[in-house]
């Protein structure tokens, strides 16, 4: 592409030191050279946003980072939306890894068709790499459903600021309902057997041993006509 696009890149990271310095390093390494890597340090107690600190120093200006009290996973991608500048927005969670031309084909891909939002597949490793299994999207009107995680997937700023599309205030599901709030007010939504992304097994990741015991969960959102507030969190200040 001659002219790039800006890809915001945004990166919600809490507790996550054992792993961080590995998905940090295959973000630097992507081909795709119009980036801003958004890093979101929510609250950690480990050494996490020591880990941040000094790779944002080295990869200057790529790596952008902030900082906050811990809100949540859902919070600060909402955060990270109202930070973004580039034309299309991205979400990688922080103990993940990329291939490094992954953010080059998925632009290529949502330029080409002119979509809100492309869905791409992932790989399931373990931490040596190992392929446990691959989740690939096939073409069919209901693909799109069969993977409701934020991540393996670009979607035009826009579409996603002018909708009010944001992560519900739940610990349990509130990627599910970005995602399948998205899909529905989408007009064009194009899936693609492409898989760039490798959903990283770490037994012992936050993600893993979350406590769900008393949490908020999206599920009765989605099932109810109940609506969330008007202006979503991250439009604060700038409607």
């Amino acid at each position: 592409m001659i002219n790039q696009p800006l890809v915001s890149v945004i990166v919600p990271v809490y507790n996550s030191a054992p792993y961080l310095s590995q998905c940090l390093d295959c973000l630097s390494k992507q081909t795709y050279q119009h980036l801003e890597i958004i890093l979101i340090d929510d609250g950690s107690s480990d050494e996490s946003l020591s880990i941040l600190q000094r790779e944002c120093k080295r990869y200057q200006p790529l790596f952008k980072l902030y900082t906050q009290e811990n809100k949540g996973t859902g919070a600060t991608r909402n955060r990270g939306i109202g930070l973004a500048g580039g034309k299309y927005l991205m979400f990688v969670d922080n103990d993940d890894r990329m291939e490094p031309d992954y953010v080059r084909k998925m632009v290529y891909l949502i330029e080409k068709h002119q979509a809100d939002m492309v869905v791409g597949g992932c790989r399931r490793v373990n931490e040596e790499g190992q392929v446990l299994f691959e989740h690939v999207l096939g073409s069919d009107a209901w693909s799109k459903f069969r993977t409701v995680a934020p991540w393996s997937r670009i979607m035009r700023r826009d579409f996603i600021v002018e909708n009010q599309i944001e992560f519900g205030d739940f610990q349990v599901g509130e990627d599910s309902y970005f995602s399948v709030t998205a899909y529905n007010l989408s007009k064009k939504t194009v899936t693609t057997g492409y898989i760039g992304y490798e959903w990283v097994d770490h037994q012992t990741s936050v993600s893993n041993t979350v406590q769900k015991q008393g949490v908020s969960n999206a599920l009765p959102m989605l099932r109810s006509d109940e609506k969330e507030p008007a202006v979503p969190s991250y439009l604060t200040g700038l409607l």
